[in-house]
């Protein structure tokens, strides 16, 4: 027997630009996982067409070399609606150097008490495109998408 799958697209909406500030990272060593350096979030800002305000420095990047090309990101850090409204973000996903120079993350984003915009963070998928072509000069493009 034969199953037929209903085609579908995947279509993305822009929900924020974040422009995170960076310190120069902590080299921790090698582990099993690979060669860890921890990369301090020191700043920054964002904005869209619903969210504007700052990022809160003292977050970090825990960057894990894999392979020569290979490295698996995590981020952990908050920001700060220009209403005071605070925001977590836990952005994990995986950059291939040999490929590409935009690394693809999956961002969580959780509030307390948000309320109104906040809501479109406890329903659908969001997908983060990073850009570290700033990285020298201390800055990571990172747009947020919901997909549709």
């Amino acid at each position: 027997m034969q199953v037929k799958y209903m085609k579908t697209s995947i279509a993305a909406e822009e929900i924020m630009q974040l422009h995170v500030q960076i310190a120069p990272p902590l080299d921790i060593g090698r582990n099993d996982d690979g060669h860890l350096r921890v990369i301090p979030i020191t700043g920054g800002y964002f904005q869209g067409e619903l969210f504007n305000g700052k990022i809160i420095p003292g977050g970090a990047d825990w960057n894990t070399e894999i392979t020569q090309n290979y490295n698996h990101v995590h981020a952990v850090y908050c920001i700060q609606e220009d209403d005071g409204t605070i925001l977590s973000i836990d952005n994990e996903g995986w950059i291939d150097f040999s490929s590409e120079s935009i690394i693809r993350t999956v961002p969580r984003i959780t509030t307390v008490g948000g309320k109104g915009k906040y809501d479109i963070f406890k329903t659908g998928v969001f997908v983060g495109a990073l850009d570290a072509s700033g990285a020298d000069e201390g800055i990571i493009g990172i747009t947020i998408y919901k997909l549709a």
